[in-house]
């Protein structure tokens, strides 16, 4: 019997829930093959492309790792991998509590999109001609800085909200993007490890490099799936990561 897609949710957002359930229980474990995107496609009764961009959000969440004999899980939690937060990363106040924060951004601008950022956004990446929008910010608190963060977003979203692309602070970008898109929900994934700042994370923090801090990867989804950021951020370890999300049961 095939699975059941739901109407409410992408389908190849469905699939890729289905594998990362079972790999987030153990099912499937370190080393196991995922069927290949041809079985994948028939039963769920799907085209051979949406069951491929699926295996891409998986392979973006670093959950498997695809190569020319197959696709195999490769972690059993979607853990951003230190390596890949080094040069990037990101926060913003309407997920990070501060008390009389700034944030003041220091780029805005189209970049070519690194291939983990394609997957996790959704897009096709592999062509190296796509670009996304980046936003790269510091928040500091009485003078501090307490934030050093990366955000990635869709550029044909900067048609709707232009306010992407200016180098200004931006209080909450979903509120934003919200606004000006129609859209009133929104899924998020939160994924936050404790790891070694380095030279470029220390010196925006004004924190010894080695020094510990809470590094943190957050995807947003709207109801139909559809990725509209995916952000970074790094912390100074004190520093307290609040978030309040509204569940439908």
């Amino acid at each position: 019997m095939s699975p059941e897609l739901e109407r409410n949710k992408a389908p190849y957002a469905q699939i890729a829930d289905h594998y990362r359930t079972l790999i987030s229980t153990g099912q499937l474990t370190e080393g196991d093959r995922i069927p290949p995107v041809s079985q994948i496609a028939e039963a769920w009764g799907v085209a051979a492309g949406t069951a491929n961009r699926a295996i891409k959000q998986l392979r973006g969440e670093k959950l498997v790792h695809s190569t020319n004999q197959g696709t195999t899980v490769t972690a059993t939690r979607a853990t951003p991998n230190p390596g890949d937060l080094a040069a990037r990363v990101s926060p913003s106040p309407d997920l990070i509590k501060v008390t009389e924060a700034e944030t003041v951004p220091a780029e805005a601008e189209t970049v070519p999109a690194k291939a983990y950022v394609g997957d996790l956004l959704g897009l096709d990446a592999e062509a190296g001609n796509l670009r996304v929008i980046r936003r790269e910010a510091v928040t500091y608190r009485n003078g501090k800085p307490i934030t050093l963060s990366v955000s990635w977003f869709p550029v044909p979203l900067s048609g709707d909200v232009p306010e992407l692309l200016e180098p200004t602070p931006i209080p909450s970008t979903l509120k934003v993007i919200g606004e000006k898109t129609g859209r009133s929900e929104f899924d998020s994934e939160t994924h936050i490890a404790a790891r070694q700042a380095d030279e470029r994370e220390a010196r925006h923090l004004e924190i010894a490099e080695g020094d510990t801090i809470l590094a943190g990867a957050m995807i947003y989804r709207d109801t139909e799936g559809v990725a509209v950021e995916y952000r970074e951020f790094v912390s100074p370890s004190e520093h307290t990561v609040s978030q309040k999300v509204r569940l439908s049961l």
